[in-house]
């Protein structure tokens, strides 16, 4: 039976009527909406939505609309887990790292992107690799590119686990030393096996280009949040929904090709990246008759700075700024395709863009959250 699990609601109403900030002991930060305004209470229970009210405005009810998915697995459905199963994870807010972003340079710090996961692979014969990135968005889901876990030219690859807390693929556990000369350790990285892929069910590759590329990968087993395993934030709310980003400036990152050798990096790197018009995009895949649509992403880096093969599935992120000044980090894109010789300046990297799919992670999580 499930069991109602109260949930005490801070909300801050600001006396001109804009939109205020409230906060849930379970589902963390949020924004206190009306209802139409907030897709995640349609993933909810009844009882647990109406645990969310946070007052009402011109005769609506109103409701705290949690920023992230990052604690949705957490949701008690017995008496028995209502017993606090993971204090330190309700703790944790999406989209916030330890350290702040260093700025310039490709090399990421220790505990940069903490929600960064790498996907694991068996191939044939037994040996397992590390193809496709992905990001973390709650305790036990992971969003990644449908081309990753269905690629039709990739028969003899399966995916098996999701490889979380790792920043050197070459060291483990990874430590870095600081400016002062002290040394900063994470823990050993966490392998968590995968129990359910989602690819979306119109996922289209062909000659030219790939339709609806995303997937979600459900973990046999929630992930337990650290320094440096964390969940980024997704758009939930419909403002950072409208933006098209065009004129922005966001980052991506991976360990994927760094130069036009392949070489592969060990270390987490990163970029910043340009957003393009659609349309200029658009003209210049038509010279290789690829067509694009309203549901991709297309940006550009200077040089050799842009996402490269092995970075497929990774993230394309934007840091938002809440009333307070916090520094969140959005997942707003999914690295798909671009070019296919890596830095050489020729095309730019096309990326799914995540809230044209929103309804269909919240959907797909909503139908298989056991």
């Amino acid at each position: 039976m499930y069991v109602l699990f109260v949930v005490i609601i801070q909300c801050l109403f600001l006396a001109n009527g804009q939109i205020s900030e409230c906060k849930t002991d379970l589902l963390g930060q949020g924004w206190c909406v009306a209802e139409d305004r907030c897709q995640l209470l349609e993933v909810l229970k009844n009882e647990y939505k109406t645990s969310l009210g946070c007052g009402a405005q011109h005769n609506e009810n109103l409701y705290c609309c949690p920023k992230c998915l990052t604690n949705l697995s957490q949701i008690p459905n017995d008496t028995a887990q209502t017993e606090d199963r993971s204090a330190r994870n309700t703790a944790i807010k999406c989209g916030q790292m330890l350290a702040p972003r260093i700025s310039g340079g490709t090399r990421t710090s220790i505990a940069e992107f903490p929600w960064s996961v790498l996907i694991e692979y068996v191939k044939e014969d037994g040996t397992k690799g590390h193809y496709c990135g992905g990001t973390l968005i709650a305790t036990n889901w992971v969003v990644t590119a449908a081309h990753c876990v269905k690629d039709p030219y990739a028969k003899n690859l399966e995916v098996s686990a999701v490889r979380l807390g790792e920043w050197d693929t070459d060291t483990n556990p990874d430590c870095q030393v600081d400016v002062r000369g002290n040394e900063d350790c994470a823990p050993p990285y966490v392998d968590i096996s995968v129990d359910r892929i989602f690819p979306h069910d119109s996922f289209n590759m062909s000659v030219n280009g790939i339709r609806f590329d995303i997937a979600l990968l459900r973990l046999s087993s929630p992930v337990t949040y650290t320094d440096f395993i964390r969940p980024i934030c997704i758009p939930l709310n419909d403002s950072l929904q409208s933006l098209d980003f065009v004129g922005y400036s966001l980052i991506i990152a991976g360990w994927g090709h760094y130069n036009s050798e392949n070489v592969m990096s060990n270390v987490l790197q990163k970029a910043t990246v340009n957003v393009v018009p659609h349309r200029k995009c658009d003209l210049q895949f038509r010279k290789y008759y690829i067509a694009l649509s309203k549901q991709e992403i297309c940006a550009e880096g200077t040089g050799i700075i842009d996402t490269c093969l092995g970075d497929s599935g990774g993230p394309l992120m934007y840091e938002d700024y809440g009333m307070h000044k916090t520094a969140q980090w959005y997942l707003v894109g999914i690295t798909s395709f671009g070019r296919s010789s890596c830095g050489t300046g020729s095309l730019p990297g096309i990326y799914t863009r995540v809230s044209e799919y929103i309804n269909w992670m919240l959907d797909t999580i909503k139908n298989n959250l056991n």
